[in-house]
């Protein structure tokens, strides 16, 4: 992440944009297999703000924000078939390798559901394509910069410019939005297109450009530290940070994250990432390439796994901010499974429910973002939502009696705050020769459970869910819809506990 100073008509101390205003941007160059063409493209984003801050938290929501434009605007890639994200960047503490950037990097990795690999490259390293490109857009810039427009008028309409005055009726320019609007010109978006062999050869198929509002990247203040280090060991002599959402375990290390010396991804070290959570960073693996480099003379290895917990930094965390960044990321949540879901589809979401593991609906109408903090009423249950978070209308399915994971539609109407779903489209089977009811169900219950067209999730699945409503506990805290929102509560509380679902209603039982 860098700063950009611009100095208008190469004046060092301007009385516009130079003064008082400088940019902060990060390029990301992003290599994956495109859904569309099945060609491994790469595609260079370059996020641009305001603001002066430059952290993990700040990090974390540009990584959050190429994804979303990938999976979910560009749908350029199977979100289900992506096992890992590897993130290769410098050392810089303040941004890349600490306690902080940890705990950012395991939300992170609890938001998507997969594992994120960060590649520490070496001291002294070279440039890359990241340098590369931002390179570019600083001469792109100050070649804008050094040609102050006085008399906007007079130019062709829709031609690119930086016009003399930093301020108008509105406020401040944001000179993000000056910056972002240059550089997204569609002539430099897919580069020129003159020369086909160019064109043809060229290694960047794009260069996306977004804005990240100030305040957006929320935690600020929010200070872990890592524990659990062997003597004479520490985060700077680890280069390969592993942030595995199955590490996160209830009452058991609740922050966590993985850590060894080196990254390596031969076929060996692939092959043991596969592996069970329980073994996936325990023990020696003497089938690495490298194994006679890292091997010791206990038989242990230097590069071995290990586990390290994260732990608030003692007077310097803020449990506000911490709770701050935990409602963006389960609204981060909310915002990828309000783009999965559709009519028709099944859904899964909490339950703190004795009776059941977790709830099932149907939804029936598209996920919408509410404009403000709403108490919506069906069949006499209330539901809140507060502004901002996505939603969606749905039926309750209820379970069969006497089975696991049999369950039937109901007439019950719902609201479901999509932050809560763990699973926005999960299969269900119906019944058939090979899915047949258990063999102890009453004959009541079974002609019953057929006439209303009972359905069955697979056991497979079932452990899926279960696994991700666990992982979810991480992120538990009391998210509280204030007082003045019409049909609350007198103390103004209508949701309980994150994982819970007081004043979400409940199926029925009848």
């Amino acid at each position: 992440m860098e700063k950009y100073q611009p100095q208008p008509d190469g004046q060092f101390q301007s009385q516009y944009f130079g003064k008082r205003q400088s940019l902060s941007c990060e390029g990301h160059a992003t290599w994956y297999q495109s859904a569309k063409t099945g060609e491994q493209v790469l595609i260079y984003y370059g996020a641009m703000s305001d603001e002066k801050r430059q952290d993990g938290a700040t990090t974390a929501e540009n990584i959050n924000r190429l994804l979303v434009d990938i999976f979910m605007n560009e749908k350029d890639f199977i979100m289900s078939s992506l096992k890992m994200l590897i993130s290769m960047c410098d050392g810089c503490s303040a941004q890349y390798r600490s306690g902080s950037v940890c705990y950012e990097l395991m939300l992170l990795a609890i938001q998507w559901g997969i594992p994120i690999h960060r590649v520490i490259q070496a001291p002294g390293h070279g440039k890359c394509i990241c340098d590369s490109q931002g390179g570019l857009d600083k001469t792109v810039l100050d070649i804008f910069f050094d040609c102050l427009v006085a008399n906007p008028e007079a130019l062709v309409e829709g031609l690119q410019r930086v016009e003399t005055h930093d301020r108008t009726e509105d406020g401040l320019v944001s000179l993000a939005e000056v910056c972002h609007r240059i550089l997204s010109d569609e002539c430099r978006k897919y580069g020129s297109v003159s020369n086909s062999n160019r064109a043809k050869n060229r290694k960047i198929k794009e260069r996306r450009y977004f804005v990240r509002p100030e305040g957006v990247g929320s935690g600020k203040g929010v200070k872990y530290i890592c524990d659990g280090f062997p003597k004479g060991d520490g985060i700077r002599s680890n280069y390969h940070i592993v942030a595995d959402p199955e590490l996160v375990k209830t009452g058991e290390r609740p922050n966590c994250i993985a850590m060894r010396r080196f990254p390596c991804f031969c076929d060996a070290c692939v092959e043991q990432l596969k592996s069970p959570i329980d073994t996936r960073y325990t023990g020696t693996n003497r089938n690495c390439e490298y194994w006679e480099i890292f091997e010791r003379e206990d038989g242990t290895s230097y590069n071995d796994w290990k586990i390290i917990d994260l732990k608030p930094k003692p007077k310097e965390y803020k449990e506000e901010d911490d709770l701050n960044r935990l409602e963006v990321t389960v609204r981060n949540i909310g915002c990828i499974m309000a783009s999965q879901i559709y009519v028709g589809a099944y859904g899964v979401y909490v339950a703190d429910d004795s009776r059941y593991d977790y709830y099932v609906f149907q939804c029936t109408e598209a996920a919408k973002k509410a404009d403000g903090d709403t108490v919506f009423e069906r069949d006499g249950n209330e539901f809140a939502v507060k502004e901002g978070e996505w939603y969606c209308e749905g039926v309750w399915l209820d379970k069969v009696p006497g089975t696991a994971n049999w369950h039937y539609l109901t007439a019950q109407k719902c609201i479901v705050r999509m932050q809560i779903v763990i699973d926005a489209d999960v299969e269900m089977q119906q019944l058939s020769d090979d899915n047949q009811f258990p063999a102890n169900l009453s004959n009541r219950v079974r002609e019953d459970a057929t006439q209303k067209g009972a359905m069955r999730i697979g056991d497979c699945d079932h452990d899926f869910l279960m696994e991700v409503a666990r992982q979810r506990t991480a992120l538990d805290f009391e998210d509280v819809v204030y007082g003045d929102v019409e049909g609350g509560d007198d103390d103004g509380s209508v949701y309980g506990e994150y994982e819970g679902v007081e004043g979400d209603g409940e199926p029925s039982d009848e």
